[in-house]
């Protein structure tokens, strides 16, 4: 290693691998290709040994890493104060991740706000959400949140079958997926190999209610033929059943019971988590000028008014 002081300059040399300059306070670095990519390529700069890289702001209030080329910066990574990895796309650019076992199509792209998840080569999503070749939603959740100003898609598991459910911000849970087998068993025929009943929900109302479609057709199919129902008992005349949330704890058993939500509680807790969200925004401005701040405002909504006549006053 050679330390040459020329013109204000220290400038330290290892053979002619790395050539480094210190010139009025910044370390400057020039690396030389040298070193093999996976056998296809070379690279500026290979870290042998634990391959820990560091880069340690100690006075800013962020730290990055941006990607240039002669027309200026493309892209970058920027981590700050608040703890946030920041991927950033400049110049009307996008977000692409490759899956290397597959390079000819990315496995997800995203422009702005919007996301293509197994997308067409080359083409970028148009919709807020896109995923090419179906998706699977696996059996995740026992309890739903309830959530207000939008609407909920998820899988769980009903009486041993993973069933599809939305559950929209009035609290009305809806089984998409219409085989709910966890109705009162005189709710379903013998002889029907596959029920249709669906099964509806709503959390606030604390009610449930399970309605055997294909019960219906058939009762329908006999009547329109001219058919006589005298020989059904009451029970498989039926074609809806409701209960209460209690009643069909009782029923059911313990595991997963049904839970009645409160409106006005659900809306403050939505509140208080915008208010500590803004206020973590404001903190992460005070360090960065340039960061955006949610507006300061009651986000809590009443019920609409279907939903309100239902609640009473």
């Amino acid at each position: 290693m050679k330390i040459i002081d020329q013109s204000g300059r220290v400038q330290i040399r290892t053979g002619e691998v790395i050539v480094t300059e210190v010139t009025a306070g910044r370390l400057l670095g020039n690396l030389v290709n040298d070193s093999a990519v996976s056998g296809a390529g070379t690279a500026d700069m290979t870290i042998l040994s634990n391959a820990h890289l560091v880069l340690d702001n100690p006075t800013g209030d962020q730290t990055k890493i941006l990607f240039t080329f002669a027309s200026g910066t493309r892209g970058g990574f920027r981590s700050d104060l608040g703890g946030s990895l920041n991927l950033h796309a400049y110049g009307g650019g996008y977000h692409q991740f490759w899956n290397s076992l597959d390079t000819s199509l990315p496995a997800m792209v995203i422009r702005g706000g919007q996301v293509g998840i197994g997308t067409t080569a080359g083409s970028l999503p148009n919709e807020m959400l896109e995923i090419g070749g179906g998706a699977i939603l696996m059996n995740a959740i026992s309890t739903p949140s309830l959530s207000s100003g939008g609407a909920k898609l998820y899988a769980r598991d009903n009486s041993g079958t993973t069933e599809m459910f939305v559950l929209d911000d009035a609290a009305n849970e809806t089984q998409i997926s219409a085989h709910a087998m966890d109705a009162p068993q005189w709710l379903y025929d013998a002889d029907d190999p596959f029920p249709r009943v669906v099964r509806d929900i709503n959390h606030f109302l604390g009610v449930v209610r399970y309605t055997n479609e294909s019960r219906l057709a058939k009762l329908q199919e006999i009547v329109l033929a001219g058919g006589s129902l005298g020989g059904l008992t009451a029970d498989q005349k039926k074609i809806v059943h409701q209960e209460t949330f209690e009643q069909h704890n009782t029923r059911v058993g313990p595991e997963n019971p049904l839970v009645r939500q409160d409106w006005q509680v659900l809306q403050d807790n939505q509140q208080a988590t915008y208010d500590a969200r803004r206020q973590d925004e404001l903190e992460q401005q005070h360090r960065d000028p340039n960061f955006k701040v949610r507006p300061a405002k009651d986000i809590r909504k009443s019920p609409p008014a279907w939903l309100q006549a239902r609640l009473g006053p």
